[in-house]
């Protein structure tokens, strides 16, 4: 029994050891964009994920009056992807991105061999809460997109 409870100590003694080192050692990383709630986003508009599928790059979540759930869009206009250079494991953490819709329209595409929905957007803003990447977000405030999630355009050698 002692034997147990040592060991607990000792994981719990370096787990606060770990946390006071990165709140007071490491210096605090810079906020690129604020997140929102939903229940603070107003006019019309869309929630998207990144879609994973050849074509398109969003996938509508929450379209509201506006359009259709589930369907996979192209987005004109403001683009965080085009915006702001964020790192693949962001991209790829089930992010969702709130989409202020100017206008939607549906074209056929004949190289798609299928219809496309394409909406113009004015801005953009990312849903409360911000998953970072996989291993290194662990303990990263999920209020923010911060510039750890920007890919690191350093082109020095």
């Amino acid at each position: 029994m002692k034997k147990k409870t040592y060991i607990f100590l000792a994981i719990l003694a370096a787990l606060v050891l770990l946390l006071t080192v990165r709140e007071y050692c490491v210096p605090p990383e810079q906020i690129v964009k604020e997140a929102v709630k939903k229940s603070s986003v107003s006019g019309e508009y869309i929630l998207c994920q990144r879609a994973r599928t050849t074509g398109f790059d969003w996938h509508v979540t929450d379209a509201g009056e506006i359009g259709n759930n589930g369907e996979f869009c192209r987005i004109v206009g403001a683009d965080p992807f085009r915006e702001l250079p964020l790192h693949y494991d962001f991209a790829m953490a089930d992010n969702t991105f709130v989409f202020y819709v100017e206008s939607r329209r549906e074209y056929y595409s004949e190289e798609m061999l299928q219809p496309i929905v394409e909406y113009t957007v004015s801005g953009w803003d990312i849903l409360y809460p911000v998953r970072h990447e996989a291993v290194f977000g662990i303990g990263k405030s999920p209020k923010y997109i911060l510039t750890s999630d920007l890919e690191n355009k350093d082109t020095t050698e």
